[in-house]
C-alpha cells in the first residue's frame, strides 16, 4: 500500500511517465514529486527529488522524449526512470544554463528530426554546437 503525503501547494506541474509531477512547492521550492501512476492526486511519501544539489528553485518542467526536463534559473536536469524501473533519477544536463520562467520553454523540431528545447538553453546549444 502507498503511504501518501498531503497535496502541497505548488507552482508547477507537468505530465510525464504516466504521472503528474509537481514542483516548486511553497515549503520546498527545489523539490519535484511524482504522483502514483494514473492517480494525479496521490503523491507517495519518500518519492521527492531535489534535482539541483544546491537546492535551486525549480522554475520549469517540460516533458521530452528522453524524460522530464527540470529547470532552475541557472541549471537544467533530466529525470529518467532508474535502472530497475521502480524509481527515478536525476542527471545534470548543464549547470550553467537554465530557464527563468515556465512560459519560456518550448519544443521545436530541428532539421535532423530531434526535439530541442526553446529557452535560454537554445542559445547555449548554438554557442556550443552551431545553429541547430
Amino acid at each position: 500500500p502507498v503511504e501518501p503525503v498531503s497535496v502541497p501547494e505548488f507552482k508547477l506541474c507537468r505530465m510525464a511517465f504516466g504521472r503528474l509531477w509537481i514542483g516548486n512547492t511553497v515549503d520546498e521550492p527545489g523539490l519535484i514529486r511524482p504522483s502514483e501512476p494514473g492517480k494525479w492526486g496521490t503523491f507517495p511519501k519518500d518519492k521527492e527529488i531535489f534535482p539541483d544539489p544546491t537546492g535551486g528553485q525549480v522554475t520549469g518542467l517540460w516533458a521530452a522524449n528522453e524524460g522530464l526536463l527540470v529547470f532552475t534559473s541557472r541549471s537544467t536536469f533530466l529525470i529518467t526512470q532508474s535502472d530497475d524501473g521502480q524509481d527515478f533519477k536525476s542527471a545534470t544536463i548543464t549547470a550553467s544554463v537554465g530557464c527563468v520562467a515556465p512560459n519560456t520553454i518550448k519544443t521545436q523540431k530541428s532539421v535532423s528530426g530531434y526535439s530541442i528545447m526553446r529557452c535560454s538553453l537554445i542559445n547555449h546549444l548554438r554557442q556550443q554546437h552551431g545553429n541547430p
